[in-house]
């Protein structure tokens, strides 16, 4: 929707995004000597601004906003109270947030390209370390946790740049121990943030290790269909490095991935510099650089469309008059009608440029990525049809000339002998790279592996492997079919070369279970586990009552035991709760949507001193809403009735919609309701049909 309304000193020129808390809008700032400027404004919800603990956590916002000087973080200008909504003045970047960026790229059929993603991640890593590192103009280190690190507070501008940014849910944590409540999004959250632990920068910086992952592999790392199962991935699940998704990630990418997302805060990288830093070196050693006029040239590409509107229709805004308080009706404008410029502006900027509007229903364009990279395959690909267009050539005249030469000559006929049919056999192993001998002979085939026999004779095939049983099966092929050997080979265990090793776990509490693939290997610490092979991934669950259950894979690539010592962490406290309303309505927690009531037995964590904002919305009652505090496994229902709005309520909240709505028509502001029963006497004439029913102004 696109209006031209006074907020303020600012002109308003489109709504950017809505959240939970707040509008954002692009704005255009005036003053004397024709002085113009865009600002992106974040104003307070209405319903919001009432209350106080929100109020709160904005000022904060726009306070830590204030601070912030460095060019990877949004700077914020300016607070005040406007129409009495809270309302910070910010920097306006235009560009898109790093989840439409990547759902963009997607849709042109392609993965996130490894050194963009790299980039990104290693320029965020700087704006998180700026923030770690704020300082108040008395020079106090605040120690700021962000605390929602996600690709939606990632900002990558149509210029190239990376910004961070909104620090709703941000706190000071000089001590490390601030910051238990739950905020943020789940799916980004960092182990300690799960437990409702206190958090440090640390935590933030598992937060980016997540974006990196996702876009290194296209999939969501912990995302699941509820708050619970996310908490649970995120507590239990173990990591798999992206190469486990996606084959050409380099080795070194997976260790800085994995160093970033140690579920240990001490094993992690202890500051945001160090991680941008580790990026940094890889991309070094890249072929082609990625920076900025990369990522520049990539957004205005696949954003076309979006950045010629905008350019459209700040056009159609400064060709405005001035808005008074009511709002300006741009529809025309936005038809393509030739505007009239009405206000003459006081710089001379000459007659402005209106570029075409594109469609976003147009099928995107090609991206360059990797230019070069795309222009070397391209020519390769030429190159190629080229010479498989002269390859059929020649066959086809080979064959021409063959025909002829057939039909020129006299060719005598020849006796043929008859030859043995042969059959394909294919024989594999697990573990593959066995040495395949035939009839005692050799022939260099090792499996997996594809030969043929001939059919009908018997042949003796041996499989052979150091530290392995040698497998032997006689086998008589058949004249139709090929025929496919599998063989699974057994530890020699008299042999100093078998592949097996042993792994030793000592557990707290000591009579934790210990389970291998699933199989209970032992019930009190030390378990001693041996038998197992070498370089095959194996996965580990401890468990106990009353704890948390580790589960994480290990490899064995050597016979020398490896030892384990792990300490189950308390288990998490739930509580559940149902909300039955009437009417039915959406119920949200902590401004998130869960769905339409009733919703009966919704899994809640109940740690200590969290609390939680119900509140459920129906149009045309009043607003319910409650917080609440959780007894872990004590079950909580609420039944609110929803008390419905007074008639001045309505007109109160029409007359504040008539400023972004086209004002209606006198006979489209009422509706009918069911008709009024009334006696009708024979004598009079029946009533006519308007009477019959009730007018009531439409909400």
């Amino acid at each position: 929707m696109i209006f031209n309304k006074r907020f303020g000193r600012y002109r308003l020129i489109r709504k950017i995004a809505t959240g939970g808390m707040a509008d954002v809008f692009m704005a255009l700032k005036s003053g004397s000597g024709g002085f113009r400027k865009l600002v992106a404004l974040k104003s307070m919800l209405p319903h919001i601004s009432k209350e106080p603990q929100h109020v709160h956590m904005f000022e904060h916002e726009s306070h830590l906003g204030a601070l912030s000087h460095h060019p990877n973080l949004i700077q914020v200008f300016d607070a005040e109270v406007i129409e009495d909504r809270p309302t910070m003045v910010m920097q306006f970047i235009p560009g898109k947030t790093l989840d439409v960026v990547a759902e963009r790229i997607a849709s042109y059929g392609g993965p996130f390209p490894v050194s963009l993603a790299l980039e990104v991640i290693s320029q965020a890593a700087l704006g998180l370390q700026a923030t770690h590192e704020l300082h108040d103009l008395s020079g106090d280190h605040l120690h700021i946790v962000h605390r929602d690190v996600s690709p939606q507070n990632i900002l990558l501008s149509y210029d190239g740049e990376v910004k961070l940014f909104d620090f709703g849910v941000a706190v000071a944590s000089a001590d490390g121990k601030s910051g238990a409540d739950l905020a943020g999004k789940t799916a980004y959250m960092s182990p300690e943030q799960c437990r409702s632990e206190g958090v440090d920068k640390r935590s933030d910086i598992f937060s980016l290790g997540i974006v990196l992952h996702e876009l290194l592999t296209g999939k969501s790392l912990f995302k699941r269909e509820n708050q619970i199962q996310s908490f649970r991935a995120i507590l239990e699940e173990p990591i798999l490095p992206p190469s486990s998704f996606v084959k050409d990630i380099p080795p070194e990418v997976d260790t800085i991935v994995m160093h970033a997302l140690a579920k240990d805060p001490e094993d992690r990288y202890q500051d945001a510099l160090q991680f941008h830093r580790d990026l940094t070196h890889i991309l070094a050693r890249a072929p082609s650089m990625v920076g900025q006029k990369e990522i520049s040239m990539l957004m205005t590409e696949i954003f076309r469309s979006e950045i010629s509107e905008d350019e459209v229709l700040i056009q159609k805004i400064l060709m405005a008059p001035e808005p008074s308080e009511s709002t300006i009706d741009l529809s025309s404008l936005i038809r393509g009608e030739q505007p009239e410029i009405l206000v003459e502006s006081s710089l001379d900027l000459g007659p402005p440029e209106i570029p075409k509007k594109t469609s976003r229903k147009a099928k995107p364009p090609a991206v360059p990525i990797e230019t070069n990279e795309i222009a070397q395959q391209l020519n390769k690909a030429r190159k190629t049809n080229q010479l498989l267009f002269v390859a059929v050539v020649v066959v086809l005249i080979a064959a021409l000339a063959g025909i002829f030469l057939k039909k020129q000559s006299s060719i005598p006929e020849i006796n043929v002998p008859v030859l043995p049919t042969f059959v394909e056999v294919s024989v594999s192993s697990e573990p593959s790279g066995a040495m395949i001998s035939i009839d005692g002979t050799s022939r260099g085939l090792v499996t997996p592996a594809t030969f043929e026999l001939t059919a009908g004779e018997l042949a003796e095939l041996a499989i052979m492997l150091d530290g392995y049983e040698t497998e032997i099966q006689r086998i008589v092929p058949s004249e139709t079919d090929p025929l496919e050997l599998d063989f699974a080979m057994a530890f020699d265990f008299n042999s100093p070369l078998a592949p097996i090793g042993s792994i030793r776990i000592d557990a707290s509490p000591i009579d934790a279970q210990v389970f291998i693939d699933g199989e209970l290997r032992g019930e009190q610490s030390p378990v001693f586990v041996d038998m197992l092979m070498l370089n095959k991934e194996y996965n580990l669950r401890l468990q106990a009552e009353g704890y948390e259950t580790i589960t994480m894979p290990f490899l064995l690539d050597n016979r020398e035991t490896l030892e384990f010592q792990l300490s189950l962490i308390e288990g998490m406290d739930i509580s559940t709760i149902s909300v039955i309303s009437s009417p039915e309505g959406l119920l949200t927690i902590d401004g998130s949507e869960i769905g339409m009531t009733p919703i009966e037995n919704l899994e809640l964590p109940a740690p200590p001193n969290v609390s939680y904002t119900l509140a459920i919305e129906v149009s045309g009652y009043q607003r319910w809403q409650r917080t609440i505090s959780l007894q872990p496994d004590v079950p909580s229902t609420f039944n609110p009735v929803l008390e419905r709005r007074t008639r001045s309520e309505r007109r109160t909240e029409s007359n504040e919609n008539e400023g972004e709505n086209a004002q209606e028509q006198p006979q489209d502001r009422y509706q009918i309701i069911d008709p009024v029963e009334r006696p009708q006497r024979e004598e009079e004439p029946e009533e006519q049909e308007s009477n019959r029913y009730e007018l009531l102004p439409m909400e």
